[in-house]
């Protein structure tokens, strides 16, 4: 919790004083997801529905974010029980052609009996477009429990059709063997998952769509690595989501 708190502070020192004298307000949001099943990075953390929360707040290309998990099942014994709650500051900015994100995201995981203690990643992220594709590449360094490093590149494409617009993504994941450990019980490197979204948004017609989109997604995620894989009954799943987004 201490460099939850440090790693706040030294976000604010960076971008605060920049944002004082910025002439948009801030903006904020709230969301919730309906998913049928919670899998990250691979790794299915509960193969029934799960609902996702989270509330946040942008001002200046800086956004902090409360994100949460609760089960809608009594598969794990913590129906309607909040299993992970996530906290992430981040910090974007877009020069020329580049986009580029930094921030830290801090893991709390009350719902796993002390099976994944409380830990933390740095990122960062660039990103560009190139003809109708856009394409990224992250990296996320643990620096509190895990001490594991994720490498993920991701191509997408959007489109849009009137009131809804739609995305289509792939990326792949690959972990060393301190990611690996703390995460899957095996401590080698090697790709965690192939990860395909396709996903829907569909804004209200009028002054409601200023403020309000609704979400639809599919989405399907296969653990690659054989060792990594036997470590979990499913190594490939399919799953959905539907959801409500409101923001100001």
């Amino acid at each position: 919790m201490k460099k939850l708190f440090v790693s706040a502070i030294l976000m604010l020192i960076v971008v605060f004083p920049g944002a004082l004298n910025a002439k948009t307000p801030p903006s904020y949001g709230f969301d919730l997801l309906a998913k049928g099943k919670y899998v990250w990075r691979g790794m299915p953390y509960n193969s029934e529905a799960v609902l996702w929360p989270d509330v946040w707040i942008s001002w200046e290309g800086f956004t902090v974010t409360i994100w949460g998990s609760m089960d809608l099942s009594d598969v794990k014994e913590e129906q309607w029980k909040l299993t992970d709650i996530f906290y992430y500051f981040d910090y974007s900015k877009t020069i020329g052609k580049l986009n580029f994100s930094i921030g830290y995201a801090h893991y709390t995981f009350p719902g796993y009996q002390d099976m994944f203690p409380t830990t933390g990643e740095i990122y960062g992220m660039v990103g560009t477009g190139f003809g109708e594709f856009q394409a990224s590449l992250a990296a996320y360094l643990d620096i509190d429990d895990a001490n594991g490093l994720y490498i993920t590149p991701k191509l997408s494409r959007s489109f849009s059709f009137g009131q809804v617009a739609s995305t289509f993504s792939v990326s792949l994941g690959f972990a060393n063997k301190k990611h690996n450990q703390y995460y899957f019980y095996l401590g080698k490197s090697g790709f965690t998952d192939l990860t395909v979204e396709l996903g829907f948004s569909i804004s209200p017609k009028g002054p409601l769509g200023n403020h309000m989109s609704f979400s639809f997604d599919l989405n399907y995620s296969k653990i690659l690595d054989g060792e990594l894989a036997d470590q979990f009954a499913d190594d490939s799943n399919f799953w959905w989501g539907i959801g409500i987004n409101l923001f100001y």
